[in-house]
């Protein structure tokens, strides 16, 4: 159970659990045979964890100054408040085995997990004519899971020298699973592109289109429209300006 003061006194506490089992197979009757393994371990987890970066104080409304008019002082609102702002939660399951053979002299583990994060600390748009462009809020739904394997041999040990050589590979899928309503269809956060079912992370940019051999200049991808603002096909432009943007991988 924890607080921080980062959140308003009325939404700063979280509860926070985990449970793990695991069943070292090697240790049983029908394993005994089975001399060349150690280790057989099977393992899982499901545990829920807080985030809270988000910044100092981020539910405070704050004021910027000097902002005056013919000699007089003025300030202006800079951000809006936000008492229900609370944890980020994630609630992450593991499964997997860990094992070792030949007298411990190879060993490794392959892990599957799978994390769910909702509430997501974020800037909440907002329309221009509202004054600010966002707030911070929690929103959305994030989803993140992959395979994890390692393992460790040992090519050589005496009284003098030790010589262990070790590999481990990962593939992580992430994707944004959720919004609220009224950012459905996504938004821009600088040169990233919030949008469910593509990753936090995909970048929002001119996509660049490779250097023109005739005169060696850069040039990136445009898209042609019609008169309804459809987009009819694809052309280059050295103009960076007039280019198209797109998610663009992550």
């Amino acid at each position: 159970y924890d607080g921080t003061s980062r959140f308003h006194s009325s939404s700063r506490w979280g509860a926070f659990w985990s449970v793990g089992l695991g069943w070292n197979m090697a240790n049983e009757s029908f394993m005994d045979n089975v001399e060349w393994l150690n280790t057989l371990k099977l393992k899982a987890s499901y545990g829920t964890s807080g985030n809270q970066n988000l910044g100092m104080f981020p539910y405070m409304a704050t004021y910027s100054t000097g902002w005056n008019i013919l000699g007089n002082l003025g300030s202006i609102v800079s951000t809006l408040g936000n008492n229900n702002l609370t944890w980020e939660k994630q609630g992450m399951l593991d499964i997997g085995f860990d094992f070792a053979m030949f007298s411990q002299k190879l060993s490794g583990s392959i892990t599957y997990y799978n994390k769910k994060s909702q509430d997501l600390l974020m800037a909440r748009p907002l329309p221009i004519s509202a004054g600010i462009t966002s707030y911070n809020d929690n929103i959305g739904e994030m989803k993140n899971n992959g395979i994890e394997f390692d393992a460790k041999g040992v090519l050589l040990k005496n009284n003098d020298i030790a010589w262990d050589l070790g590999f481990n590979v990962s593939y992580q899928h992430n994707e944004i699973s959720a919004l609220p309503q009224e950012q459905a269809e996504g938004f821009n956060n600088g040169t990233k592109r919030i949008q469910v079912g593509e990753s936090r992370y995909s970048w929002y940019l001119i996509e660049y289109a490779g250097v023109d051999p005739q005169d060696g200049k850069p040039m990136w991808y445009k898209d042609v429209l019609d008169a309804d603002g459809n987009v009819t096909g694809v052309e280059t432009t050295k103009d960076y300006s007039s280019g198209s943007k797109h998610i663009v991988g992550d």
